[in-house]
């Protein structure tokens, strides 16, 4: 990036007839470039296609290095269609697949082919399907914006350019796609971009076509994030980062660093840590002062148990602090053997392989499964669920249809039209943010009617549901096909069981790439976990004390008047609907105050204007400590 000393400069190009658009483009280059760029540009104006212009503005204006946000380009990706009809079906399934409802993808077709002219783009309400940019005649511009890699010369570039400002546009995170077709009638070409990606599409208008429009399908957003949105759009600097260009030298790492912690920060998405100085108990030392701790997941407070810490410890003493290894290596003890043994024989598996985290279990499950199917694997994924199995899609190349969060209905039709030899459904047992439940016989059916494996993420839901605490699968009677299962929620513990059949087992021991190249747990974490089961077993009551405090909350938060679903709550985990995200953070400051340890959640673990606090609970709170928390929430808020 250029220091404080070099001399940038914006050259923008604006070409009517008649007062009606015909060209527009720009570029930031250094202050001996601006003349053979805007006699480039003033070329460029000259030959468009649209005719000859009568006016063509040329402004030049200094830009503070410092001012420069740097974005990366999104991914390129070519779709074959091979006819404005197809394009059109790609980037409706596309937008449904992004959780945009079907009316919704209709309006956005609509007004991609039935709107033009405008010198802006159109911002569409993901949710409602109206346009909310505030002058619809004008639409809102996106400026102030280069490449590191600008094609010079007057021959325009529509796939650069396209690529450079869909790379803005989507770097902001209230938009969830574009949608693009040139006003170029010779230009036949247009793009979808969504989650990172670009999605060039040939033939996406017959040539000589007279339309050409641009829309952002925007999430929903109060008055203050819109303008902040349109802002970005119009004013904010941003280079593309896809290679190096002549004069602008790439930002040193400090720099870079301190650029994007500005620019988090500046989002309102700055976290910090909270630093315990006790164990995970009904009452810990948070930040040095003791509060009620309704945060933590040692749902059942078995991280303190006496027989699981006595295991731990005796373990510790036995194989000492480190495995040495991975599962392959040096890295299996007796005590590896004996927890895969326990889960099976807890879940009713005929195998289980324990990984070092539940994140490394999904990810490399998802691998493994994919290279099984060849590559050819089609997921269907729930829009709620954890990111360990989104990032699991993603690293192993898959393309997930994401279906709206426990619609059966649109699961069902998305399987009906798929063509692939091999599907999986993924979903979360218990979702981590919202508490809802799976619903897992619904789940089973339709991956039995479409010949699909079914796939179970119950890391919030062992321990927690069903009599016996054995989750998901006891709360239903149902089992998927692989259930992943965590140590490090309600047993109080760390690791992650894949729990399946023992060739798909067989299988994980060795293509499961975080099994076979990463360094195993501990043995003395092993020997906890293996305790804490034991625990469940013989002392169901840990189970029946969480589930009478989830019953007690409930209550408690009716009688005061806060949103409860029908029935109360299932689960150890209950939001708390806030909504703004400055209100939640107060909210949660408030309850600090008061004694309560309760984080705000705001995006992007959720939608933006969805803040919530997170309260989870554990069965070693009392009675009289979520009495006086309801009290105190219902001041704070």
């Amino acid at each position: 990036m250029p220091n404080a000393t070099t001399s940038l400069y914006s050259v923008k190009m604006r070409a009517s007839r008649g007062g009606e658009h015909i060209s527009g483009a720009e570029r930031i280059c250094t202050s001996e470039h601006v003349g053979p760029i805007a006699a480039s540009l003033n070329e460029r104006a000259l030959g468009h296609p649209k005719g000859t212009p009568d006016e063509i503005h040329l402004t030049v204006r200094g830009v503070d290095p410092v001012s420069i946000g740097y974005v990366p380009a999104l991914e390129v990706e070519e779709v074959p269609c091979q006819s404005p009809e197809q394009a059109r079906d790609f980037i409706s399934t596309r937008l449904k697949e992004l959780g945009v409802a079907a009316p919704v993808a209709r309006r956005v077709d609509e007004l991609m082919h039935t709107v033009s002219g405008l010198r802006g783009a159109m911002l569409v309400d993901a949710r409602t399907g109206e346009r909310i940019e505030p002058d619809r005649e004008r639409g809102v511009r996106v400026t102030n914006l280069d490449a590191r890699s600008q094609v010079t010369g007057p021959t325009k570039n529509h796939h650069h350019e396209a690529l450079v400002l869909a790379s803005k546009v989507c770097h902001h995170p209230k938009i969830l796609a574009e949608v693009c077709i040139s006003d170029d009638p010779d230009y036949t070409t247009g793009y979808l971009a969504a989650r990172g990606t670009y999605y060039r599409i040939p033939k996406i208008k017959r040539p000589g076509e007279d339309v050409g429009t641009r829309v952002f399908v925007c999430a929903p957003m109060t008055a203050e994030e819109k303008k902040e949105l349109i802002s970005y759009l119009e004013n904010r600097v941003i280079v593309v980062d896809d290679a190096p260009a002549p004069g602008v030298a790439a930002p040193g790492f400090d720099e870079l660093c301190a650029q994007e912690n500005r620019r988090w920060r500046e989002a309102d998405l700055e976290r910090t840590q909270r630093v315990f100085g006790t164990a995970q108990e009904a009452t810990a030392t948070v930040d040095g002062a003791e509060r009620v701790l309704l945060s933590s997941s040692n749902y059942l407070g078995l991280s303190q148990h006496p027989e699981v810490v006595a295991a731990a410890t005796g373990a510790l003493r036995q194989f000492g602090t480190g495995s040495g290894g991975s599962r392959l290596t040096t890295g299996t003890t007796t005590w590896h053997a004996r927890v895969e043994e326990a889960f099976a024989s807890f879940t009713g598996y005929e195998d289980a392989v324990f990984f070092a985290t539940g994140y490394q279990a999904n990810l490399s499950t998802i691998q493994a499964l994919n290279r099984l199917a060849g590559g050819n694997l089609e997921v269907f994924s729930d829009q709620l669920n954890h990111a360990s199995l989104i990032d699991g899609c993603r690293i192993a190349g898959l393309h997930a249809r994401v279906y709206p969060h426990r619609d059966m209905a649109v699961l069902d039709k998305l399987l009906s039209v798929s063509r692939s030899e091999h599907k999986l459904i993924i979903s979360d047992g218990v979702f981590s943010m919202d508490g809802t439940v799976a619903p897992l016989p619904s789940l089973r059916r339709l991956a039995d009617a479409y010949g699909a494996w079914l796939y179970i993420d119950d890391a919030h839901g062992v321990g927690t549901l069903g009599a016996r605490g054995r989750g998901t699968i006891e709360r239903f009677g149902v089992r998927p096909d692989i259930l992943m299962a965590t140590a490090s929620k309600a047993l109080g513990a760390e690791g992650g069981a894949v729990c399946t059949n023992a060739e798909f087992a067989h299988l994980l021991r060795n293509q499961a790439r975080s099994y076979v190249f990463s360094t195993a747990t501990s043995a003395a974490n092993c020997a906890a976990v293996c305790a804490a089961l034991g625990v469940i077993d013989r002392e169901p009551v840990v189970v029946d004390k969480l589930h009478a405090n989830i019953e007690r909350l409930s209550r408690l938060l009716q009688e005061a008047g806060i949103p409860v679903p029908d029935g109360g709550w299932e689960t150890p985990i209950v939001p708390i609907p806030i909504g703004d995200e400055a209100h939640a953070l107060r909210v949660s400051e408030r309850l600090q105050d008061a004694g309560f340890h309760v984080p705000a959640i705001r995006y992007p673990t959720v939608p933006r204007g969805k803040a919530i606090l997170r309260v989870t609970l554990m069965s070693t709170i009392t009675g009289d400590q979520l009495a006086r928390f309801v009290e105190a929430l219902a001041t704070a808020m």
